[in-house]
């Protein structure tokens, strides 16, 4: 005797044996050995590996030759800010010593 499964509405499982949703375990096996194998991804780029060599760097700056950040009260220009980014020690527009902890690898 085969086995029976009673798959449950939302309403309950009065309802669900009202709309013939009993099925049998074999139909239920059958049905799922119809389904796409699982090692198969929906995009070809599921499954790839995420980037092993991230880069840290900016790729919007302003200086003082900025208007909007002259106005705001950046001092420092082009050279400061591509001393800062590959690492180098300057003197903020506060008059702050500040360092970055790793250099950039683009600005």
């Amino acid at each position: 005797m085969a086995a029976a499964v009673l798959v449950l509405a939302a309403s309950g499982m009065a309802a669900g044996a009202e709309q013939g949703l009993l099925h049998r375990a074999d139909d239920i096996k059958a049905a799922t050995a119809a389904m796409p194998a699982k090692d198969k991804s929906y995009s070809p780029y599921a499954n790839r590996a995420y980037p092993t060599r991230p880069y840290f760097g900016d790729t919007h700056h302003h200086t003082a030759n900025s208007g909007d950040a002259f106005f705001n009260g950046d001092r420092l220009g082009p050279e400061e800010a591509y001393r800062f980014a590959r690492g180098e020690q300057v003197t903020s527009s506060t008059g702050i010593e500040v360092k970055l902890s790793r250099p950039m690898d683009f600005l």
